[in-house]
């Protein structure tokens, strides 16, 4: 059998702990720890007077006994003057309504606490766990949020294309039948 060179030993040994990182660092999920699968807000552009949904999705809703949604108001002030929201289960996924009575040009957020059959719970997003999330802020020392901008309410306009395929059906075949 050849003996290897040092270099080359040295070569391989780098790539085999260059893959283990890799393949160690893919493993982790964020929220796994926790149950989470997922987090979803609808609709994504959020204006004043507007009614969203967040669900949260986990991996098995037997260890779960229900999650609490607590909304805030970030910006301009930080104010929490709204009441837990109970989320409701269906199967995996856990779903919450609040109603947007902020104005255009604020910020809110809200974070969740997972209560579980063993009698722990957790508090999300936090310092170790951002889910997975871009938009985390933490507006105070101790507490993590879920951020979402409230935009200004946009008036749609009808489509310049809406008029030009009008006119295409109706106006080109009254001028060509008498130009015929």
């Amino acid at each position: 059998m050849k003996k290897l060179s040092s270099i080359k030993l040295v070569g391989i040994i780098t790539i085999l702990f260059f893959f283990s990182v890799v393949l160690e660092t893919k493993m982790y999920v964020y929220g796994q720890n926790y149950n989470i699968k997922s987090i979803n807000q609808t609709p994504s552009y959020v204006t004043p007077e507007t009614n969203i949904s967040i669900t949260i999705e986990v991996y098995d809703s037997e260890n779960i006994s229900y999650i609490r949604l607590f909304f805030c108001q970030l910006s301009p002030d930080f104010i929490c003057d709204t009441k837990p929201i109970l989320m409701e289960q269906n199967g995996n996924v856990f779903s919450g309504n609040y109603y947007i009575t902020q104005g255009s040009g604020s910020t809110i957020g809200y974070h969740f606490i997972v209560y579980y059959t063993n009698g722990t719970n957790i508090l999300l997003p936090n310092s170790v766990d951002f889910l997975g999330l871009d938009n985390i802020v933490q507006p105070t020392d101790d507490t993590y949020y879920i951020k979402i901008d409230i935009s200004e309410p946009t008036t749609e306009k009808t489509p310049v294309y809406l008029f030009t395929s009008l006119f295409s059906l109706f106006i080109i075949p009254i001028v060509r039948k008498k130009l015929i």
